[in-house]
């Protein structure tokens, strides 16, 4: 058995989520490298990575919010906190392929 890859869970406005096969291919480029950023800000600490970016309040609620799982953390629990009648786009920024959306109720 190989590594175990890392996933985040990154909401995203829907216009941003990629569509076509270009799309995700440069998602990189357009939508997912501030995620990569956040998750991974390049300093000297172990680990270096943030698994919990907050852009709004705490919880996932806003454009920008996400969570990294990977093999050292590969449970993650988070609370929605957006309001009923919400629906959350994600994707992940790793595989931007992955996608979803949650609707608050």
């Amino acid at each position: 058995m190989g590594p175990v890859e890392g996933h985040t869970l990154s909401i995203v406005p829907r216009s941003e989520l990629p569509r076509t096969l270009r799309e995700v291919q440069f998602c990189f480029d357009v939508v997912c490298r501030p995620f990569h950023e956040a998750h991974d800000p390049g300093n000297d600490q172990q680990p270096p990575f943030v698994y919990r970016v907050n852009k709004g309040g705490p919880g996932l609620d806003v454009a920008g919010d996400s969570l990294l799982v990977d093999a050292d953390h590969p449970v993650i629990r988070a609370r929605v906190t957006a309001p009923a009648g919400t629906t959350l786009h994600y994707l992940c920024a790793i595989h931007s392929w992955m996608q979803g959306s949650i609707v608050v109720e």
